[in-house]
C-alpha cells in the first residue's frame, strides 16, 4: 500500500518538475519526493488545508534532524504545524510571511513554495493506502 502512496507523491513532484527537466533532474525529483513522505500535522487541523488555497508561514523552528513549519491561513485564527524534514526546509529557504501554495489531490495535500514542493499530508484516503491490512 506504502509503494501506491510513494508512485503517487513521486509522480506528482514528476509533473511539478520543468518540461525540459533531464533524466538525472527526474530521479532527484523522485528521491526528494521520499523526503516528503514524513511530513505530518503536530498539531492544528488539516481542516485548514482543506479551506485555503494559501497559507503565510508564522515561524519556522529546527527540531532535531528536521523543523516545523507554522502556517496560518489568510485572515484566519486558525493556524496548523506542519514537520518537514530539515533538508526540504533549508533548501525551500522557509521565512515567516512567506506564502505557501495548497494543493488538493485525491490522497492528500501538497503544500509548495515557488514551485518546490515542501510537504505532503495526507488525507482520510493516503492514509489507507499507508496503512497495511492483515
Amino acid at each position: 500500500m506504502f509503494q501506491k502512496l510513494f508512485a503517487v507523491i513521486s509522480l506528482s513532484a514528476l509533473l511539478m518538475q520543468p518540461v525540459q527537466a533531464s533524466a538525472s533532474q527526474a530521479s532527484n525529483g523522485a528521491s526528494e519526493a521520499s523526503v516528503l513522505t514524513g511530513s505530518l500535522v503536530v498539531y492544528g487541523t488539516s481542516k485548514l488545508l482543506e479551506a485555503s488555497s494559501e497559507l503565510v508561514v508564522e515561524s519556522v523552528k529546527a527540531v532535531g534532524e528536521g523543523a516545523v513549519v507554522v502556517l496560518k491561513g489568510s485572515g484566519e485564527a486558525a493556524s496548523v504545524a506542519v514537520k518537514i524534514s530539515g533538508k526540504v526546509a533549508e533548501d525551500a529557504s522557509l521565512a515567516a510571511g512567506q506564502v505557501i501554495k495548497v494543493i488538493t489531490l485525491s490522497t492528500g495535500y501538497l503544500l509548495e513554495k515557488a514551485g518546490q514542493v515542501i510537504a505532503f499530508i495526507p488525507n482520510e484516503v493516503g492514509k489507507a493506502l499507508t496503512t497495511a491490512k492483515d
